[in-house]
């Protein structure tokens, strides 16, 4: 186990020493300065792949950043060739909301937020509206709506407010999907339909929609 640990490292250094020296030595004649870097991103994508050091999509994402970064290719040329560049911002988009789902920031912004509002019932709806709405500002609208769910929820429990009766209980899960909706509009990373609305645009009439 040892040994193939050994390895597996050896195999990773070499590719990346090999990465670096292509990029750095002369370009070799008949090879455009463009298709040495791609050689060099082949290499080192190649051994992180046969010796699966890194997760596969990982490398394989990492191995499409490194060729507009390396000016092998525009940003639009590289991503277009996937269907949308806009996919990448989304994919983007849903790895940071991801993270903060999962080591609860999300969830202590929430409350955050909320406990700003907590001195009457009329306070407390604009309270979760306005968390929902700011917090879809940096992440898509339904990873808020997911994580503000069980929050709200437990707001209703606590107040022991009665299900399918109660109007304030309502009106907090209203404001709940209201605020993610309203927030999920404002910026590119509310939801994917604002960057795909943006391509359209940007491809059928010329017109560039900017992130501010």
């Amino acid at each position: 186990m040892h040994i193939k640990h050994f390895k597996t490292k050896l195999i990773v250094l070499l590719g990346v020493i090999s990465f670096i020296t292509l990029l750095l030595i002369p370009t070799p004649a008949g090879l455009s300065l463009e298709g040495k870097r791609a050689l060099a991103v082949f290499v080192l994508s190649l051994s992180l792949w046969v010796t699966n050091y890194l997760p596969l999509a990982i490398t394989s994402l990492m191995g499409i950043a490194l060729i507009p970064l390396l000016n092998i290719m525009s940003v639009e040329k590289t991503y277009s060739t996937f269907g949308n560049n806009a996919i990448f911002f989304i994919l983007g988009a849903l790895m940071l909301a991801a993270s903060l789902y999962k080591t609860g920031l999300g969830s202590r912004l929430a409350y955050l937020l909320i406990s700003r509002f907590d001195s009457n019932p009329k306070r407390i709806t604009v309270g979760i509206l306005l968390s929902s709405a700011i917090l879809s500002f940096i992440m898509p609208e339904h990873a808020v709506a997911a994580m503000l769910f069980p929050i709200v929820f437990e707001i209703v429990e606590t107040l022991k407010l009665k299900p399918l009766r109660s109007k304030f209980a309502k009106s907090l899960f209203l404001s709940l999907a209201w605020g993610a909706v309203i927030g999920g509009i404002t910026t590119y990373l509310g939801g994917a339909r604002n960057l795909l609305a943006v391509g359209i645009l940007q491809k059928n009439y010329d017109l560039t929609v900017g992130f501010f």
